[in-house]
């Protein structure tokens, strides 16, 4: 993946569906994990037949999965934050501080582990078993634990997330983008996002307008810091946007204005829209 997107940072993809690292037992994904390992190892030595890309993606992906839920075995992500501090400076416990507060905004909860396996926990005494909960909490849980430990271990990554806002509420994808751009400027890190989400394009488009704002005026920074964190701007400078559509690649990004032409994924309000008022005019009649 480094030599296709010319990138040496430490790549991953994070796939839809990613589910499947919660919600089957664990034999089964061992079970399935040692196909997909066995396939590969078979491509290897048959030249006739070419390597699935997918198949490499996929292993990388379950073996990140594997070392996340190893880290996160007898802690939570307020124990790491505190075993990491307790070692070394506190630069960025208020950042994760701001972190785990997403976290737990997005999860409805909190995350732990024991020898019991993955729970999230509504209060102190009452959880639900992680592969029991939603299906956004487990799309959305791997995601948000691979953020948190790039920024705890400080790493620089590279990621490409396939659909994040998958089965989540637009609050919650709103949160999932602040915790993407958190990462994005406390790291030496890039992602590249697929998404079919108006309101993922929305949640970047205002955090890339308030950069312009600022930029306008440095008198309105704290003001604009109360609607979002500055520590969330973005930079239009580092971004872009490209819709897909037909075999055909075309850029959606204004240079100009630094915003996503997010209208391009939200067409189909603009159609819902008409009709509604189309009815409403029929309806109107009724009245007179």
């Amino acid at each position: 993946m480094n030599n296709l997107f010319e990138d040496g940072r430490t790549p991953l993809f994070i796939p839809a569906g990613r589910n499947i690292a919660v919600t089957y037992p664990e034999q089964f994904k061992l079970d399935f994990y040692g196909n997909l390992r066995s396939d590969l190892i078979r491509g290897e030595g048959n030249s006739a037949k070419p390597q699935s890309v997918d198949l490499h993606l996929m292993i990388k992906f379950l073996e990140r999965t594997e070392r996340i839920k190893d880290r996160f075995k007898q802690n939570d992500f307020g124990s790491l934050v505190t075993d990491k501090f307790s070692r070394e400076d506190r630069t960025n416990e208020q950042l994760l501080s701001l972190v785990r507060k997403k976290i737990d905004e997005i999860l409805k909860g909190e995350y732990r582990q024991d020898q019991f396996g993955e729970k999230i926990f509504y209060d102190t005494r009452n959880y639900v078993n992680l592969n029991e909960t939603s299906s956004g909490q487990q799309e959305v849980i791997r995601i948000l634990q691979d953020i948190f430990l790039i920024l705890l271990d400080e790493e620089n990554a590279f990621r490409v997330i396939e659909e994040p806002e998958a089965h989540l509420y637009p609050a919650a994808q709103k949160q999932l983008v602040e915790m993407i751009a958190l990462m994005l400027n406390n790291s030496n890190s890039q992602v590249v996002l697929t998404t079919h989400s108006p309101y993922i394009l929305s949640v970047f488009n205002n955090l890339l307008f308030a950069t312009r704002v600022v930029r306008k005026n440095k008198n309105v920074s704290e003001e604009i810091s109360q609607i979002i964190p500055e520590t969330c701007w973005l930079n239009p400078d580092k971004c872009n946007a490209y819709f897909l559509k037909d075999g055909f690649c075309e850029s959606i990004f204004d240079v100009q204005t630094g915003l996503i032409g997010q209208n391009y994924l939200d067409e189909i309000s603009e159609d819902l829209g008409a009709d509604f008022d189309y009815l409403y005019h029929i309806h109107g009649r009724s009245f007179k």
